[in-house]
């Protein structure tokens, strides 16, 4: 929910988005013809960081914020069906290249799974072990 109280700046752009596709929240006072950057919304997740506390209340920036995350809700590149099925692949590739035994194991750590994750994805802590 955006709750909102008051509205400090006479300008708000959110045009600019960066190359980590961070979209920066740009305002300019009154009479100031240099602007800042007041946030940033991270446009694969939705989360907003603030550079400025006011930027927090003021009505206009938490339009454009709140406009920016639901956004990021309907253009996120990934679904967490499509990420499970990506991870299954290279959990598959990464069995099928070493072949069952414990150096599939090894292989699955070094990348990061542990033994609840292997689980997750089917594969028993003594898989290939017998």
């Amino acid at each position: 929910m955006c709750k909102t109280t008051k509205q400090r700046w006479s300008e708000i752009s959110s045009d600019y988005i960066d190359d980590d596709n961070f979209c920066y929240i740009d305002v300019w006072e009154e009479g100031q013809e240099q602007g800042k950057t007041i946030a940033w919304v991270d446009m694969l997740s939705g989360r907003v960081i603030y550079g400025n506390s006011e930027a927090r209340v003021d009505q206009m920036v938490q339009v454009v914020i709140c406009e920016l995350i639901k956004k990021v809700k309907k253009e996120h590149p990934f679904s967490v069906k499509e990420l499970e099925g990506i991870l299954f692949d290279v959990v598959d590739f990464e069995c099928e290249e070493i072949g069952a035994g414990p150096d599939v194991r090894i292989n699955l750590y070094s990348l990061g799974f542990n033994d609840e994750t292997m689980k997750f994805f089917g594969y028993p802590e003594t898989l290939g072990e017998e």
